[in-house]
């Protein structure tokens, strides 16, 4: 019993690093499409609008602004 508990152990604690990393990735993934979608609308905005917009992006406060 002992041994088949190291084994779940070990399998846990190199399986992990693994499973942060697809957590991260899908992180980015879902960003990516969050800002491009952003993007997307505020072009849809200037064509139909027909005006120029001001984009501000502000890195520090995490934040996108139209």
């Amino acid at each position: 019993m002992l041994v088949v508990m190291c084994l779940i152990g070990l399998i846990v604690g190199v399986s992990t690093p693994s499973i942060s990393a697809g957590i991260d990735s899908v992180r980015l993934a879902t960003a990516t499409s969050s800002v491009a979608g952003f993007l997307n609308a505020a072009v849809t905005r200037v064509e139909r609008k027909q005006e120029p917009i001001e984009l501000v992006v502000e890195p520090q406060k995490n934040r996108i602004v139209i």
